[in-house]
């Protein structure tokens, strides 16, 4: 974190850390860093570090996942520092600086640097963070071992899982004898411990380590806790907000809301930090507190926040201070999920009012999209017990069910391609299943997963259900999911509106491919950027932080299938699906006919012509399967329209891809997708140096001559930047488009016509 405070004029109100950070060691791993782990546990531990007996309390935050590469990168960048700024529901608001994460390790990059870190004898108390799905638990509370993923690690193939770092990490540190350790869930899971022992113990006897087993059962403890802060998801504006008021230049600035707590059970085999200095609270039992946070604050976000997403509601306290929204919200928490907890400890109707006030903050902007992301795992965890204890006591759980149904309603808008935010569902390849026949709605009520044995001992369920989804589909003007919209009108103001869309660009590591992800990002969409080296460009790291919420990279090889089908895979798992293709990689080259070879031959055909249609066949593929109404937009040339002495393989790449375009049109129309193509014409981007240099080698022209040429025979004066596709491609990707298809639209400053 570069420090400009000169000139700076409320730098004093910007809290310093109160300790030095080269004299901190790290007695914590902390496993999956993100937002919520920045603004909670490192919170508490940089309040930790401030007392001089506890300076060996700093914090090794690991990254589990490829995908978070690069926002974890900018972190690392930042030698783990950032500002946490703070907003209490009257304004008030607080900016401190933490520096409690002193050594940072890519697991996905290094893992065995994790292994050592795990062996460590400094390290006492793993803190783990990998949202509800990232522990494979099925409703009956077996592994699901038919998980691609957990599959996977039990072959031996690579580490894609928590289970697969911790056993490695362990298995070296019961070799090196270091002794016991922590393993702290800080997950909103009900019994977050018992299920990370749970999960963890049944991967072990899948792989069959007997020895490590054992030495679990002597020298770890799996403590349940209890966490909560209200965490948006990152947003660029709170790190302008500190450059501006402070001079600190801080691209990870998290914002979260003043309230903060953390309910620990007091069972710590290794070492415990003196964290009730702090304000934790340790417990034998956290269940009472556990129970009420889950289902008053986390079901209130999850009963809400679909029927908010299709109100059109941007954040969640927007949505609490409607009137008709917030009396929903009110009845659901008074009627039925207090109730529904029965006898308790704590206050529950006071601890409810104050997290009223919580969800009604206007300054957190908590955005919709994050609190309806991943419902699948929600559900079963936030509001099945509130439907369970209400239909025991004989109650009718009304604003639960339409709950439901309004998550119903909001994922067949998904499936259409019309969501109203972007949706994040791990679980979407299956729940999509649910709404896809004739008989989806009875499919979705009797799913085994989200409601465990209730449809069949509350009969009354289905019935209610039912109804509720009926009259939610009517009051959405929604039609069953397996018909298809002959047509669709949509309000002018959102002819160009990406939100909820996903889009998957190829070749996206710079040039036309790194302006096109980044234009689809700040028009609202989701972006997969993809390119062939294993980690991402400088011009895509860029993208990806300013868009680390809503962008990732995938490093696929186009040429290759079994590379296309992971990156679809790691795509529809990341953000729902994809709704957008933009066909973009490609490579160039040249030499006169007579001395062209044939691997220059493969080389082109091979990326431009086969790279393209593996691609496009397997997304359109997954547009048909999924019955959305996908964009796909190939980029072509203006090469591929007229033959070039020099160039005749890239042109004749070029024109295949038109083709290309016109033939899939035709087959994927009644599928509702349409296939467009962009001819550029001559366009600055780093591929011209290399055009320039081979055209001054057969054309005996000065380095430079070429590129200068070209750009004066435009008649529009110049070559064209990557910028200048961009308002095509986000046309083509967008509902103004929708009745366009088969079409290649020349992009060229004229230059067809020169």
């Amino acid at each position: 974190m570069a420090d400009m405070r000169s000139g700076a004029n409320d730098a004093d109100l910007l809290i310093k850390l109160p300790y030095d950070r080269s004299q901190v060691d790290s007695s914590v791993v902390h496993l999956g860093v993100g937002a919520f782990h920045r603004a909670h546990q490192a919170y508490y531990f940089n309040a930790l570090l401030a007392y001089e007996d506890c300076l060996d309390w700093g914090i090794t935050g690991v990254n589990l996942r490829p995908a978070d590469s690069p926002a974890f990168a900018a972190l690392q960048a930042q030698s783990g520092s950032y500002v946490l700024k703070t907003v209490s529901p009257e304004g008030e608001v607080r900016y401190e600086e933490i520096g409690a994460l002193v050594r940072l390790l890519d697991g996905a990059v290094s893992p065995h640097s994790v292994d050592q870190c795990l062996a460590d004898g400094q390290t006492q108390l793993v803190t783990i963070t990998v949202t509800e799905g990232g522990y494979y638990l099925k409703e009956d509370g077996l592994l699901d071992v038919a998980h691609p993923e957990i599959a996977a690690d039990l072959q031996g193939s690579g580490r894609n899982t928590l289970y697969a770092f911790l056993h490695a990490g362990l298995r070296a540190r019961m070799h090196s004898g270091q002794g016991p350790v922590t393993l702290l869930s800080c997950d909103n899971l009900r019994h977050n411990g018992n299920k990370l022992r749970s999960g963890f113990t049944q991967y072990l006897q899948q792989v069959g380590d007997v020895d490590l087993l054992s030495w679990l059962r002597d020298n770890a403890s799996f403590p349940n806790a209890m966490v909560d802060r209200i965490t948006p998801r990152l947003s660029p504006d709170h790190s302008r907000d500190v450059r501006e008021r402070f001079g600190v230049v801080d691209a990870l600035t998290v914002m979260a809301e003043d309230f903060v707590q953390w309910v620990i059970e007091d069972d710590f085999a290794g070492r415990r930090p003196p964290l009730e200095r702090v304000g934790v609270t340790l417990v034998d039992q956290v269940q009472p507190y556990e129970e009420a946070k889950i289902r008053i604050l986390n079901g209130g976000h999850t009963a809400l926040s679909y029927l908010a997403a299709l109100r059109g509601f941007p954040t969640y306290d927007a949505a609490v201070h409607d009137p008709e929204l917030r009396a929903f919200v009110e009845a659901f928490e008074e009627q039925e999920a207090i109730p529904a907890l029965g006898d308790s400890p704590l206050d529950l109707h006071a601890y409810w009012r104050k997290v009223l006030a919580r969800f009604g903050n206007r300054n957190i902007g908590d955005r919709i999209e994050r609190i309806c992301a991943d419902g699948g795992s929600k559900f079963p965890i936030f509001i099945l017990p509130t439907l369970q204890a209400g239909f025991a006591a004989g109650r009718t759980p009304e604003r639960t069910l339409q709950a439901i149904a309004y998550w119903y309603v909001f994922m067949l808008r998904v499936r259409a391609g019309q969501a109203p935010v972007p949706y994040y569902e791990p679980e979407w390849p299956r729940l999509e299943k649910l709404l896809s026949a004739p008989d989806a709605v009875e499919r979705f009520i009797y799913d085994a997963k989200l409601w465990g044995d209730l449809p069949q001992r509350y009969p009354a369920f289905g019935d209610m259900l039912r109804r509720h989804i009926e009259s939610a589909s009517r009051a959405f003007n929604d039609i069953p999911s397996f018909e298809r919209k002959d047509t669709v009108s949509y309000p002018i103001e959102n002819l160009t509106n990406l939100q909820g869309k996903t889009a998957l660009v190829t070749g996206a590591g710079g040039g036309i491919g790194a302006a096109v992800a980044e234009a689809y990002l700040a028009a609202g969409a989701s972006c997969v950027l993809c390119d062939l080296p294993a980690t991402p460009s400088k011009e895509a790291a860029a993208v990806l932080e300013q868009y680390p919420e809503t962008a990732c990279y995938v490093q696929a090889d186009v040429t290759d299938m079994a590379s296309v089908d992971r990156l679809l895979a790691q795509s529809v798992e990341r953000f729902g699906g994809v709704d957008i293709l933009f066909n973009n990689a490609a490579v160039f080259d040249l030499a006169p006919l007579l001395e062209s070879n044939e691997a220059m031959y493969e080389r082109i055909f091979s990326v431009n012509v086969k790279g393209a249609f593996f691609t496009m066949q397997k997304v359109a593929q997954h547009m048909v399967d999924s019955q959305r109404q996908g964009k796909i937009i190939n980029l072509a040339s203006q090469a591929g329209r007229r033959g070039e002495a020099l160039v005749s393989h890239y042109c004749a790449s070029k024109a295949a891809i038109i083709s290309y375009t016109q033939s899939a049109a035709l087959a994927l129309a009644r599928h509702n997708i349409t296939v467009n193509g962009i001819s550029p014409g001559v366009v600055d981007t780093p591929m011209w140096e290399q055009v320039d240099a081979l055209f001054a080698k057969y054309e005996n022209l000065p380095l430079g001559e070429k590129k200068r040429r070209v750009g004066l025979d435009v008649p529009l004066g110049r070559m064209g930047a990557p910028e200048d596709i961009c308002g095509m491609a986000l046309f083509l990707a967008s509902p103004a488009s929708n009745y366009i298809t088969a079409q290649t639209f020349n992009v060229d400053g004229g230059n067809v016509m020169s």
